[in-house]
């Protein structure tokens, strides 16, 4: 059942959001729309994505909000959405001050029928994602992983060691691991997104298209309810993404990242498979010279198993890194407590 109520007027300098449709090819289900002339596509292996308009919605809310243009879809948008999306421009005017935008949409009922069981784990191999993997209460079945956020679109060789991982993960823990991959970020309207504020709702939006085998999507939180700080994905907003027929939770707000750290540090998993570099500077794993490389050694040297993951640089290669980080960056707030 639909009601043909658009929320705001429409205007000729929105982001619009037309002919959602699935593909496949080469044994990729695809969802794909033309998105201001050029296209946004979502593929996976495996798995069969739904042309859910909230997806793309969720993608590029941030986007029109930065650009200050209205958000314009074909499709009918649940209302469930609609009334987060209306919530989420209020607190992202108070962090960020950005002017809500009009959201163009006929507005579609809640689903009638059961919602899919699943739950689904946003997972990049980091310490927030892995801490929710093995410490959440709620029983993961599905991870999901993507090609085109912080790893490269067409990046295959670092693509191919992470999905070695993601095989190794999924295979010890017994869970599906669904690998997407997008051209979301090369996309004009989003290209000039601050991804630090706009990557909320491209992880929402996985489970937007996953939502035919999961109900739930759980974001790891990487900023603790002890902080403050605004961010795209945080356990304020993480929520309001949700849908009537997905639900996203927040989950591990309750620790710091260097407490989740000490806490899993001693799995044998996360040593073998630990990805927390999303600078990219080697050609595939972490490179032990950035500001989040640097945080993660630094505290498991402190807890003395630094020996025990091969994926990270040698204790005395320590020094040098960290006399090398430009001192704008250094940002020692995340060092102080572990080099007290």
């Amino acid at each position: 059942m639909t009601r043909a109520a658009s929320r705001h007027r429409g205007s000729s300098s929105s982001i619009r959001v037309g002919r959602i449709e699935s593909y496949e090819v080469a044994g990729w289900h695809g969802v794909r729309a033309d998105v201001d002339g050029e296209e946004i596509l979502f593929e996976a292996a495996g798995v069969r994505l739904a042309p859910a308009p909230e997806a793309f919605a969720s993608s590029l809310l941030v986007a029109a909000l930065e650009a200050q243009r209205g958000l314009a879809l074909d499709a009918p948008v649940d209302r469930q959405w609609l009334h987060g999306a209306a919530g989420l421009m209020r607190v992202f005017s108070e962090w960020w001050g950005y002017r809500p935008v009009p959201i163009e949409a006929t507005e579609r009922d809640g689903n009638d029928g059961p919602t899919a069981s699943g739950e689904g784990l946003c997972f990049s191999g980091g310490a927030d994602s892995f801490h929710a993997l093995l410490r959440s209460p709620e029983p993961i079945d599905t991870i999901v992983s993507v090609q085109g956020f912080d790893m490269a679109y067409r990046d295959e060789r670092r693509w191919a060691t992470f999905s070695a991982s993601l095989d190794e993960i999924a295979k010890v823990t017994g869970v599906r691991s669904v690998r997407v991959r997008t051209n979301l970020r090369q996309h004009p309207s989003v290209k000039g997104m601050d991804w630090e504020r706009g990557h909320g709702g491209a992880l929402a939006a996985l489970g937007h298209l996953l939502s035919g085998s999961i109900g739930r999507l759980v974001i790891a939180s990487s900023i603790p309810a002890a902080d403050k700080t605004p961010w795209g994905s945080h356990w304020q907003t993480d929520a309001l993404w949700s849908s009537s027929t997905l639900t996203v939770v927040p989950w591990g707000e309750a620790s710091r990242r260097d407490q989740k750290i000490r806490e899993i540090c001693r799995e044998p998993l996360v040593q073998a498979h630990l990805r927390v570099c999303w600078e990219n500077r080697a050609p595939t794993g972490n490179c032990s010279r950035c500001v989040k490389c640097l945080r993660t050694v630094l505290l498991l040297l402190d807890e003395g198993v630094l020996d025990r993951y091969p994926g990270f640089a040698s204790a005395f290669e320590i020094p040098a890194s960290l006399d090398a980080l430009p001192t704008a960056r250094r940002r020692w707030r995340a060092f102080e407590e572990v080099l007290r």
